[in-house]
C-alpha cells in the first residue's frame, strides 16, 4: 500500500478510506436483505384506457390522464400509454440504479385474429420506452 501511495500520491488518510470502503462492501454482500433481483419479470395487461401492472403478489391498475385507446387501436396515442406504464413500473418499485425489469405485455382487448406487425412494434416500443430491459408480447 505504501508503494501505491507514493506512486499515486495518495495520503495515508485516503488509503485508510479505501481500506474502509472495501470492508464495508464485503459486509454489505453478506447481508441477506440486500439481494437484488436480477431478472425481475413484470406483467403489464393492457385494456382500453387502463393498464394493470403486476409483479409477484403485487398488482395495481393505472389509468392515464388522457385516453390512449382509439376506435381502431388499443394503443392509438403513444405518449399517454407510455406515461401510464412508466408510472405503474415506478409504483411497483421495478427501477433502481442497476435494475430494469423484463416486461411481458398482454393486450387484453382488440386483438381478435392476432396482432399486426405494426401493433406488435408499437407494444414493443411502449415497453422499451417505459424502461424495460426486454419486452415479450403474449396474446391471450
Amino acid at each position: 500500500m505504501d508503494k501505491l501511495r507514493k506512486v499515486l500520491g495518495f495520503s495515508k488518510l485516503a488509503i485508510g478510506k479505501i481500506k474502509l470502503a472495501k470492508q464495508v462492501d464485503k459486509t454489505r454482500d453478506n447481508r441477506p436483505d440486500n439481494k437484488v433481483e436480477k431478472n425481475m419479470e413484470v406483467i403489464a395487461q393492457i385494456y382500453p384506457d387502463r393498464i394493470v401492472v403486476s409483479h409477484g403478489s403485487q398488482q395495481q391498475t393505472f389509468s392515464p390522464q388522457a385516453p390512449f385507446t382509439t376506435r381502431r387501436l388499443l394503443v392509438g396515442n403513444f405518449a399517454p400509454a407510455e406515461q401510464c406504464l412508466k408510472a405503474g413500473l415506478k409504483q411497483l418499485g421495478c427501477f433502481g440504479l442497476f435494475k430494469r425489469p423484463t416486461l411481458v405485455i398482454q393486450p387484453m382487448a382488440m386483438c381478435e385474429g392476432g396482432l399486426s406487425e405494426v401493433e406488435e412494434r408499437c407494444l414493443m416500443e411502449l415497453g422499451l420506452s417505459a424502461g424495460a430491459r426486454d419486452v415479450r408480447i403474449q396474446v391471450a
